[in-house]
């Protein structure tokens, strides 16, 4: 081939691969996008997020993190998909994974939920049932899955401690907002005490409350924005900075509001319950 006819030619070959290559890596970017559209996985955000986490039982920080990659995979674990087959344990929520998280609970699959219980100490012998009677006292509680944490009835029985007896508690798990609204509508009168995870719904319950003073916030978990905007967004609502009682630390609540309740030294975050008790 004359060297006239080759430097054109080599010209062409190589416009022709870059051409090639931009256009490939373009349409697999796009069918990358296409293939994830709708997908929750690590390094997402949002509302869909938060409704995840609270069907799973997990703190509601709007941020899919390593935490909900972990809860995902052991609910993909123990659950099956509309058509039987087991899920694919990826710890990401596609179509099949959100299917079964979020349907109706039946025999063949378990979601990772507790229900609410209403507990005093034996020595009061007055117990109010779940959304019925009247109660002195609402809480929605912290987490209640870890090694460590206290269940919703022990956490009761702490705040129990502190209000002393006979003094009637109604007691819900920090996933369970709408029978706290439940509770607080036929409990008007009621306190009620948002206590560490249960302080992401701060903003929701305020909203709820006729008498903001009624409103205790203990120990929120201020690391998480959405929790820190919510407590923030009570309190601009009309609950009194001094009923937000934070601990030593971020995940305690410290700087969440100015004017707050610190939690003697000597008390604990958990001690933080019988500590608001005393208060109320």
């Amino acid at each position: 081939m004359a060297i006239h006819l080759v430097i054109p030619y080599l010209k062409v070959k190589t416009l022709f691969k870059m051409s090639y290559l931009l256009n490939y890596t373009k349409w697999h970017k796009l069918f990358e996008v296409v293939l994830t559209a709708g997908l929750l996985k690590i390094g997402s955000t949002g509302e869909e997020v938060i409704n995840v986490q609270n069907k799973l039982g997990i703190t509601p920080s709007g941020i899919y993190d390593a935490a909900t990659n972990l809860a995902v995979r052991t609910f993909q674990e123990k659950n099956k998909d509309a058509k039987g087959e087991p899920l694919v344990r990826d710890g990401i929520v596609g179509p099949k994974t959100r299917e079964a998280l979020f349907r109706t609970p039946d025999t063949t699959n378990t979601v990772a939920k507790e229900p609410s219980t209403t507990v005093n100490p034996p020595a009061s012998s007055q117990l109010s049932p779940i959304g019925t009677g009247t109660a002195d006292v609402i809480l929605m509680g912290g987490l209640d899955y870890r090694s460590g944490d206290y269940k919703i009835d022990q956490q009761v029985e702490i705040l129990n401690k502190g209000t002393g007896e006979g003094t009637k508690i109604i007691g819900h798990r920090y996933t369970e907002l709408d029978k706290v609204l439940n509770s607080i509508a036929q409990n008007p009168n009621a306190k009620v005490v948002l206590f560490s995870a249960g302080g992401s719904y701060s903003k929701q319950v305020a909203t709820a409350m006729q008498n903001k003073s009624n409103l205790y916030i203990v120990e929120p978990y201020a690391a998480s924005a959405n929790t820190k905007n919510s407590v923030q967004a009570a309190v601009a609502a009309g609950v009194p900075s001094k009923n937000v009682v934070t601990g030593s630390s971020v995940g305690r609540g410290k700087d969440v509001v100015p004017g707050a309740t610190i939690t003697p030294s000597n008390k604990g975050h958990w001690g933080a319950l019988g500590y608001i008790g005393e208060i109320i």
